[in-house]
């Protein structure tokens, strides 16, 4: 009996002990919301303390500052969340309060804080206090005090859960930010090993500890948007692979029998798709894509895009149009309102608001959907499947033919894998519609209403006509040969 109640004494010690230990104490409770129905307090587990921090400036070397942090939270009945929060002041007045972040980055009007999850994100955030003229105080002790006395537990809660992101996995290759290919696994094997700002740009060298690999980003802190990225040697961002250069284009208006021609700009820029391929690192294909930009002198409208078959000038604006196999891909300029009155440099401008603007998986979309991904609803229909209109077999490629396979026997290992990697490209490259060996446009008509289009397919020694409705896009009527259908 004595054993028992020594047993029970001492178990009972152990569990007083756990209890103490484990809970966080609570030193203030400064507040009580309820949101949905759930009574929450704003609770603060430690106390202030001071600690330096780095802040990055636009113009000049980063600097060392004196904050005070603590930790923050909210209490509920399903349990306990707890934000680290930081304070600090700089010389010139400028604040920052809130979620304590990875990186701190001056400008000219405010401080900006920045965190990096690993998984090919950057998020950011803002103070949740803007000191100016007006303030009574710029002291460290007072922003402090407008926290505990300020800050609800909703503002602490956004801005620690803050969706103001930059997406990196498009500024890389493929598979950069993952332990391997095809791996779903989160990223936190990928790290920010150095920052610096660079001609006001915050430049990251981002390192994967996992694959090794290795790269460097420059993002806009204004715009949040990614300027550059290299991975090694490599320029993976914006991935320019052909620059800038003059060409022609033509482009058809109402009820006119021929086409007038305009001087343009033209470049390439490249995409990575993936390739269905076994290994940890296997090949990617680079779809390089024609961007074509040009402006009408003396009507106004512009086009800034992907280079298209045929260009006509509506009513609502200029839409482009491009046959890929048996669709019909159409869409206006990816510069929303590309007009004269914001690119009054001409094409210069043009080309400038695209690569400010620039989003890789925007041209891709583009690319592969046809036009502005942003179409209003008024706008014509961005793809229009041309087989239900004709016969299915008028849009065959040259690769729908029979002809002899060159047997597999007498080619060594290296010589089967290019084979097949060779077979898969040309597979992505008629899907994605750069391999172009079937059906083509060759002719453009169109009035107020009313676009034609005559189709030839040479290889299969077909043609026909189709006409569509340019408001709607929806298609009139068709015809092969001499039928009508």
């Amino acid at each position: 009996m004595k054993l028992y109640s020594a047993f029970r004494n001492a178990h009972f010690a152990f569990f007083c002990f756990f209890v103490f230990t484990a809970t966080p104490k609570i030193l203030v409770s400064q507040q009580i919301e309820v949101r949905e129905g759930i009574e929450m307090k704003k609770i603060q587990y430690s106390p202030w303390v001071d600690i330096p921090v780095t802040v990055h400036r636009s113009t000049d070397s980063p600097y060392e500052v004196s904050a005070k942090k603590a930790d923050y939270g909210y209490g509920v009945d399903q349990g306990i969340s707890k934000i680290p929060v930081l304070a600090f002041v700089n010389d010139r007045g400028i604040a920052w309060l809130g979620p304590e972040r990875d990186i701190y980055v001056e400008t000219e009007v405010e401080i900006i804080g920045l965190s990096f999850p690993g998984s090919g994100f950057v998020r950011w955030s803002e103070s949740l206090i803007k000191l100016d003229s007006a303030s009574p105080e710029k002291s460290l002790d007072y922003i402090v005090r407008q926290f505990d006395e300020k800050i609800t537990l909703k503002q602490l809660s956004n801005a620690w859960n803050s969706d103001v992101f930059t997406d990196l996995r498009n500024a890389f290759n493929p598979w950069f930010f993952s332990a391997q290919r095809w791996s779903s696994e989160p990223g936190s094997f990928t790290k920010i090993a150095a920052v610096m700002m660079e001609e006001g740009n915050l430049r990251l060298a981002i390192e994967n500890s996992t694959s090794g690999r290795t790269g460097t980003v420059w993002i806009d802190p204004l715009s949040r948007r990614v300027c550059k990225a290299t991975e090694g040697d490599e320029e993976t961002f914006p991935r320019r692979v052909a620059p800038w250069g003059e060409t022609t284009i033509e482009v058809h208006r109402n009820q006119m029998p021929s086409p007038v021609s305009l001087r343009a700009q033209e470049a390439v820029y490249g995409y990575c798709v993936d390739i269905a391929w076994d290994g940890p690192q296997g090949p990617y294909y680079l779809l390089k894509i024609p961007v074509v930009a040009f402006m009408f002198d003396d009507e106004g409208g512009a086009w800034v895009g992907p280079r298209q078959d045929f260009y006509i000038r509506t009513a609502l604006g200029i839409i482009g149009g491009r046959l890929h196999r048996n669709h019909l891909l159409w869409g206006r300029s990816m510069i929303g309102g590309a007009t004269e009155q914001n690119a009054a440099g001409g094409v210069s401008d043009l080309i400038h608001l695209f690569e400010s603007q620039y989003d890789v998986m925007a041209l891709y979309k583009a690319w592969s959907a046809g036009g502005d991904e942003a179409l209003e609803r008024k706008s014509p229909n961005r793809s229009i499947d041309l087989s239900v209109v004709f016969d299915p077999e008028f849009f065959k490629d040259v690769e729908d033919a029979p002809t002899p396979q060159a047997p597999d026997s007498g080619l060594d290992e290296a010589a089967l894998v290019q084979k097949e990697l060779e077979s898969r490209n040309r597979i992505l490259e008629r899907q994605l519609g750069v391999l172009r060996d079937g059906a083509s446009i060759t002719q453009v008509e169109f009035n107020e209403t009313e676009l034609r289009l005559n189709i030839s397919n040479p290889h299969w020694n077909r043609s026909g006509s189709v006409w569509i409705d340019i408001e709607s896009g929806k298609v009139l009527k068709a015809r092969e040969d001499s039928e009508s259908k």
